[in-house]
């Protein structure tokens, strides 16, 4: 094989294995919040501050999106584009906040007392699934503002969780930098990067391959 065909094969195959071995790039939809669904009301917390209580809304990825607040001590602002991770738990609380959603059977978005009680129970489930009592544990409500009816609708469902069922996929949006939320929407994570090559690469790979092959095999017939 000449100099200048042994290089010309090596930098197609070279260039077919970096095919191969380059991950597909998938962006990450946008997540835009934009808002109180419902309203809020606010409460003050065994954990300190007085947070308010409600479901948001925004976009992700474009379509309107409807989610919860699960981490307290991370904050976000309204009307900001972030990037977000979805993923689909399958664990104890998950199946918790899954009952939750059953419980409720979509009424959490009605008015503003119902979206904030639905908060509270969301926060309950995360950090005191043990206990499931809003006032007492880890975790309880320490000054309902003039609120009491949300926080006594609250712990009836959070009462209701124990001979329930989860008929939800909930799943979580997750960034280090800001508040972690929840949703039941549809947010499928982008796919992984494809760890078979497809076929015009394996192509491209053969060619390569097979015209080194034929060329060691012309020099051969002509010095027979």
């Amino acid at each position: 094989m000449s100099n200048n065909l042994f290089r010309r094969t090596c930098a197609l195959t070279a260039f077919a294995l970096t095919l191969i071995g380059a991950p597909c790039a998938q962006a990450d939809p946008t997540f835009h919040t934009t808002g109180y669904a419902v309203g809020a009301q606010q409460f003050g917390l065994s954990m300190g501050g007085s947070p308010n209580a409600g479901a948001f809304k925004g976009t992700w990825g474009g379509d309107p999106i409807i989610f919860w607040c699960i981490e307290l001590d991370q904050y976000f602002s309204f009307g900001q584009d972030y990037t977000y991770k979805a993923s689909l738990p399958n664990n104890a609380l998950f199946s918790l906040l899954g009952k939750l959603f059953t419980e409720t059977q979509g009424s959490e978005l009605s008015d503003t007392k119902h979206s904030a009680a639905f908060q509270l129970a969301i926060w309950e489930i995360v950090y005191d699934s043990g206990n499931l009592k809003l006032d007492s544990g880890s975790f309880k409500v320490t000054n309902d503002y003039l609120h009491p009816e949300t926080v006594e609708l609250a712990q009836e469902w959070l009462d209701g969780l124990a001979g329930g069922k989860d008929k939800y996929d909930v799943y979580l949006l997750s960034n280090d930098a800001h508040q972690n939320f929840i949703t039941t929407h549809q947010v499928t994570p982008p796919p992984p990067p494809a760890e078979l090559p497809e076929p015009p690469v394996l192509a491209l790979l053969g060619i390569a391959l097979g015209a080194g092959w034929f060329a060691r095999r012309g020099k051969a017939v002509v010095h027979a």
